[in-house]
């Protein structure tokens, strides 16, 4: 079996200067009935799906992503925030790309997704 990229990158980072807004808050759930995904939503209970109103780049303006956190406390529903020095961050936040093989019509296909995981988001000190 062929070994996967494992592909770790600082949230904060790859989001800098960019201008979020708070879409949803929630609980989240195991896609499914393994002890990997059971595990994972027990060790980051909350999701926060967000937009990115504004990104100094202009290749993610306007698309959505999801954060996967410890505690979403801190945001509320609405809010506007930018990923930078002064304003806020991530805290231990990390973008994973992970891929997975699966059969479809018949083919075997790789996909690569992305997760972003954190404990909280909190002003950046």
């Amino acid at each position: 079996m062929v070994k996967k990229l494992n592909t770790i990158v600082d949230c904060n980072r790859a989001l800098m200067g960019s201008e979020i807004k708070i879409l949803e808050i929630g609980n989240r759930k195991a896609y499914n009935d393994t002890a990997k995904a059971k595990a994972d939503v027990k060790e980051f209970p909350t999701f926060v799906r967000a937009q990115i109103v504004e990104d100094p780049t202009g290749l993610n303006t306007d698309a959505e992503f999801q954060l996967k956190l410890r505690n979403a406390d801190n945001v509320e529903v609405g809010e506007r925030l930018t990923i930078d020095h002064g304003g806020y961050k991530v805290v231990g936040g990390q973008l994973r790309f992970w891929s997975n093989k699966t059969t479809y019509n018949g083919k075997e296909w790789i996909f690569t997704n992305v997760a972003v995981k954190g404990d909280h988001i909190d002003a950046w000190r």
